[in-house]
């Protein structure tokens, strides 16, 4: 399956362009730079020829006559792309395991060069074989391109849309965490794999998704190359996952991201609609200007303007599902007290009676700067595997629960909010709430009366802790 003839051809062919790599290869080991930044441009230098060489190589496959010149060699189809795939996967894998090499061998970095070597060559390997796979599902070598880019950016994209859905409709989350996203990237596990390698040692979970990408996409790879028709080149990309299945994809995730983003902030979606009218029209002047490029001329139909109503009523539906399940139950997912660890509140607008409290004890004209409260998470004092007492736990889950519930009514909000809760789970996890009711000089002595828990208090006239008894202690 492997063709020495069309190898040296490649390789004559393109003997410039891999004495350029091998020269810059050469003068970024003898830069002097740190391990870390001389490996660092070599992986951008060598995952780079990753993109670009399936483009050059087979950029063949997209003319018409250069298709039917390569098609008709002595040689069968398979034979050809399993040589020109290993051309390019050495092309892209040599001088980077030469840098490595180099500094695993005369820096003693301490990696384990064998391990190290033999992971990259899967990494490149995956990459060139699914940019290859992705560059042949177009029929011209601009949509090729443009393939490779999409299918590239499209798990940044889900990633972006279920964070923005996250923030906005799930209570508490700071920032989304879904890793299974990360495995549908083979550039992400590829800067993933060269990192642990780096700094950690091996992740073998990167390496499988590695394994699993190269295997799934030289299938498809071997089959569309094989079953491929000469007829295609240099005719619009009309296969399904090429136009017109990609530009609905990213169509619809911007419909969801701009419903998020805006909608929860008005009490109707009529209303929404209207201040949100221009974007919509931009986005499908854009729709529009994708299915040109797609078309290689002007197109529009009915049927576009009723995929693009449809899709933007499925959004809204969509969204206001969330909104009014409350992140289909995901905000409740922490509803056993005793699932939190730490808690730590931070208040920058505070209720009469600690101002009261504060002006009559210790400053008549002060100002209370910041009021905090941590509960098993004082910076200094960080106490561990203890439990707070119940009635310290009532209090704060109240706290948050307030929070959660503000969170869902953002019409019904009376005010700005006063603090900010942030809670950590047992296992790590943290949430943060935002805080519109000022907590009052009472409820901040009942929590200073757990053993765990420190009330600090910022004034202008300095820091003050409150103690069992309602008192404010001076902090040094």
């Amino acid at each position: 399956m492997f063709s020495k003839e069309y190898f040296n051809y490649l390789l004559k062919s393109k003997k410039y362009l891999l004495l350029f790599v091998f020269l810059l290869t050469i003068m970024n080991i003898l830069s002097n730079k740190t391990v870390d930044i001389t490996l660092g441009i070599e992986c951008v230098i060598c995952f780079g020829l990753a993109y670009f060489l399936p483009v050059y190589i087979f950029s063949y496959i997209h003319n018409k006559k250069a298709v039917d010149t390569f098609f008709s060699m002595p040689i069968s189809r398979k034979a050809m792309l399993i040589t020109a795939i290993i051309f390019i996967i050495l092309s892209c894998y040599i001088p980077l395991a030469l840098a490595t090499t180099v500094f695993c061998v005369s820096k003693e970095i301490g990696l384990t060069t064998i391990v190290y070597l033999s992971e990259l060559l899967v990494a490149i390997s995956a990459i060139v074989v699914f940019n290859t796979a992705i560059y042949l599902t177009a029929n011209n070598v601009l949509d090729g391109v443009i393939m490779i880019c999409a299918y590239t950016a499209l798990p940044l994209a889900i990633y972006l849309l279920c964070d923005s859905l996250a923030a906005s409709y799930i209570a508490g989350v700071i920032n989304v965490d879904v890793p299974f996203i990360g495995y549908l990237s083979p550039i992400y596990l590829c800067i993933k794999t060269v990192e642990e390698l780096m700094y950690q040692g091996t992740n073998w979970a990167y390496t499988i998704g590695l394994i699993i990408i190269l295997i799934v996409f030289s299938i498809i790879l071997i089959k569309a190359y094989v079953n491929r028709k000469v007829e295609r080149a240099d005719t619009p990309s009309d296969r399904f996952f090429s136009y017109p299945f990609i530009i609905y994809v990213y169509v619809f995730i911007c419909l969801i991201m701009i419903s998020s983003a805006n909608e929860y902030n008005y009490s109707t979606i009529l209303e929404f609609l209207k201040d949100n009218f221009i974007i919509y029209v931009i986005l499908f002047a854009i729709f529009i200007a994708a299915h040109f490029i797609y078309k290689r001329k002007l197109y529009f139909s009915y049927k576009l303007v009723a995929f693009y109503v449809a899709a933007l009523i499925i959004s809204l539906i969509f969204t206001s599902t969330l909104k009014t399940s409350q992140g289909f139950g995901l905000a409740d997912r922490m509803t056993k007290t005793d699932a939190f660890a730490r808690y730590e509140y931070t208040g920058y607008t505070f209720s009469d009676s600690l101002v009261k409290e504060y002006r009559n004890k210790i400053n008549n004209d002060g100002v209370i700067y910041y009021v905090s409260i941590y509960a098993n998470d004082y910076p200094q004092y960080r106490f561990t595997n203890v439990e707070l007492d119940k009635q310290t736990y009532d209090i704060l889950e109240k706290i948050r629960l307030n929070g959660k519930n503000d969170f869902y009514n953002y019409n019904k909000r009376k005010s700005s909010a006063s603090g900010t809760l942030n809670v950590i789970t047992k296992e790590q996890a943290n949430y943060s709430y935002q805080i519109f009711e000022t907590i009052d000089y009472n409820t901040l002595v009942s929590l200073a009366k757990d053993k765990h828990v420190i009330v600090r208090i910022d004034t202008d006239s300095g820091s003050y802790r409150l103690n069992a008894n309602g008192e404010l202690v001076k902090d040094y």
